[in-house]
């Protein structure tokens, strides 16, 4: 329908781009892994974020999960 733009859109998986877009991975880390299931903020990031290749999923513009 019209009017709903990036709505209609399937999501978008690949790999981060940008500084920014690793700001709200983390920022979906935390309120997955910390704030939803009690996990220490002291894990986000982790150990293993350096050698990790690092995922993004985009709705329109919006980051709305992360895998590694």
């Amino acid at each position: 329908a019209a009017g709903r733009g990036a709505m209609n859109l399937p999501p978008e998986i690949r790999l981060i781009r940008s500084a920014s877009e690793w700001d709200a991975v983390l920022r979906v880390r935390v309120q997955v892994f910390v704030e939803e299931q009690g996990g220490p903020l002291s894990d986000e990031p982790d150990a293993w974020d350096e050698r990790a290749r690092q995922w993004v999923v985009l709705h329109g513009d919006q980051v709305v999960g992360t895998a590694r």
